[in-house]
């Protein structure tokens, strides 16, 4: 067979992966269940047949290879996903460490809100009961209390003193403030008004008392990572700075600069979120060591530029000082 017909073979639609399509369903299930996460994901995208099986939101197989593998290659989330919360999400929320909005990296899962939120977005998309409008503010406080919500601190104006507030999601107010609205058209008396503001109440007590397993659990696993992952990255800073320069045997590397680049990578932002391997520390040694050159070379122009501020100064209070002496001089003659 020449190359052209060997080619054709291997890409053309007569080959579309029957090879794959021929395993048997519960081969695959295995072969899936020893998969990590981020490799299913990959793995769905192959081909359409694999995107079905692995795709499913509702297919207890599919639901049970996710959960599996995450079990197995995640050391968290070890909780089950939230209700109404499928397996693909569940772990999409750990490991995609976007904001959910501005897909900005550096951002924090809000598990009461079931999503990864930077600092902005957060207080752009939410408000305190303070702030709401005043049509927002006739729903029942019982329904309100009702919802989801974030504690935080606010600033009390005029003060230099902080209040600790709940933020409810804006889009979770509107809905409630439409369903009220609703009640109301539809001329509902005060007893099944009342009623309807209990349920949710009891049913937002339910859900923020559920939810708070998993920021508990959240909050734990971070600082067991931080801790592994910060204890790695002062192994890779002691072994750098054990490296002596070949000329005067010195040591190679300043460890103020070095700080600087692990700062330029966000490597302290991170370090809460995952466990990093051996592998990807090592890369991160191989980078630090690459960038090491141009942050060092920034660092000695700011610190001239500072010395040559310094001069400037020095030499404008010179000319004060002689200015001050001549007119002196001249008040003598």
């Amino acid at each position: 067979m020449d190359r052209q017909k060997t080619e054709e073979h291997w890409t053309g639609d007569s080959y579309s992966f029957s090879n794959f399509n021929n395993i048997p369903s519960e081969i695959f299930i295995e072969i899936c269940k020893n998969i990590t996460p981020l490799d299913l994901a990959k793995l769905s995208l192959v081909c359409q047949s694999f995107w079905h099986c692995l795709s499913s939101r509702t297919s207890s197989t599919t639901q049970m290879i996710w959960r599996f593998s995450r079990e197995q290659f995640l050391c968290h989330p070890k909780l089950p996903p939230p209700a109404d919360m499928c397996e693909q999400d569940y772990i999409s929320l750990v490991l995609y460490n976007k904001c959910h909005f501005c897909k900005n990296g550096n951002s924090l899962i809000a598990w009461v809100f079931r999503k990864r939120f930077c600092k902005l977005c957060l207080k752009e998309r939410t408000i305190c009961y303070d702030n709401f409008d005043e049509a927002w503010k006739k729903i029942p406080l019982k329904a309100i209390r009702g919802l989801r919500y974030n504690k935080m601190y606010s600033k009390i104006p005029y003060t230099e003193k902080y209040e600790l507030h709940r933020y409810y999601l804006i889009e979770d107010i509107k809905t409630l403030y439409d369903e009220f609205i609703v009640l109301v058209l539809q001329n509902k008396d005060k007893d099944f008004i009342a009623s309807w503001e209990l349920d949710k109440q009891m049913k937002g007590n339910i859900y923020m008392e559920e939810i708070s397993k998993y920021s508990k659990e959240q909050s734990s696993v971070q600082s067991t990572i931080l801790r592994s992952n910060m204890i790695k990255l002062g192994n890779i800073l002691d072994s750098l700075m054990e490296e002596r320069s070949i000329d005067d045997n010195r040591p190679k590397y300043d460890l103020d600069i070095l700080y600087d680049c692990l700062d330029a990578k966000n490597a302290f932002s991170t370090t809460d979120q995952l466990l990093l391997n051996e592998k990807e520390f090592k890369i991160m040694r191989e980078s630090l060591i690459a960038m090491y050159p141009e942050i060092k070379k920034k660092r000695n122009k700011k610190r001239r530029s500072k010395k040559g501020a310094k001069k400037i100064r020095a030499n404008q209070n010179v000319i004060s000082d002689i200015s001050d002496i001549n007119e002196i001089s001249e008040n003598i003659e």
